[in-house]
């Protein structure tokens, strides 16, 4: 990911999808064996692992599955604990999405990842962050000894989010910049007009198009609640925006354009 504001100043965020396809990736995608997890396959791996990695230590927790279409995995707990009280796994569970086809062994990190988690809030170890020292030190040395991959960044890739293919309705904005870029926005339905506020006061913004579209290909953009831009390329617009139903946003009504 690299700064939207070295292309479109001033921006928030930007990222250039074709950067992060690799070859290495293109390569190996025919051999490998993709999947969706189901809550036996994660809590089967789940004993494995603690087995494995943990010492046995982690008491069992409840496994959900989710929809996500970015977040591939999530440990929730109780966000304050009492001084004093054991910590136990009855107040907290895993999530593991089910949306995307995804390979068996990134199935695999994800799970572990958020048994890192796990491990480090059941033994209340000190850490900076969710990602801090601890967590680092933990992954490295699975990674060491159990030859995985595991990251601190486990979200969905390019690629991975092309096997999307769940229609939802997406609000979309496209950006045409005043040094000749585009760049596009899926809005969450409620932040269409902060992000229709936010870019049409943008002074680098020259105008902006609304859409409206079900089509699969526009999942692979995380929805937006905050003004997040990604790169757009006219071809990307000509073939994919041609069935997208164009619309008028002012500010306080958002609603497909008339037909003359």
């Amino acid at each position: 990911m690299e700064p939207m504001e070295e292309i479109f100043p001033s921006a928030l965020f930007f990222t250039d999808f074709s950067a992060i396809r690799d070859i290495c990736v293109t390569f190996v995608v025919s051999i490998l064996t993709y999947m969706r997890a189901t809550p036996e396959y994660v809590k089967r791996r789940f004993e494995e692992f603690n087995a494995q990695m943990f010492g046995g230590l982690l008491p069992p927790l409840p496994i959900m599955m989710s929809n996500a279409a970015r977040a591939l995995g999530l440990f929730v707990h109780p966000r304050h604990w009492p001084a004093g009280k054991p910590r136990g796994s009855g107040e907290c569970h895993i999530r593991i999405s089910t949306r995307l086809d995804l390979p068996e062994q990134e199935v695999e990190d994800t799970i572990i990842h958020e048994m890192i988690h796990y491990h480090i809030w059941y033994h209340n170890i000190a850490d900076t962050g969710p990602h801090g020292p601890a967590f680092r030190s933990k992954m490295m040395e699975i990674n060491r000894l159990y030859g995985r991959n595991i990251t601190i960044c486990h979200k969905s890739s390019d690629e991975v989010q092309a096997t999307d293919r769940h229609h939802r309705n997406n609000y979309i904005c496209v950006q045409y910049w005043r040094n000749g870029g585009l760049s596009v926005t899926v809005c969450a339905r409620t932040a269409i007009f902060d992000v229709y506020r936010y870019f049409s006061a943008h002074p680098d913004v020259e105008r902006l198009e609304w859409y409206w579209s079900m089509e699969s290909w526009f999942n692979r953009y995380p929805v937006s609640r905050t003004p997040k831009a990604y790169r757009l390329t006219e071809d990307e617009l000509q073939k994919h925006f041609a069935t997208a139903t164009p619309c008028i946003c002012d500010g306080h009504r958002f609603a497909p354009k008339p037909r003359h």
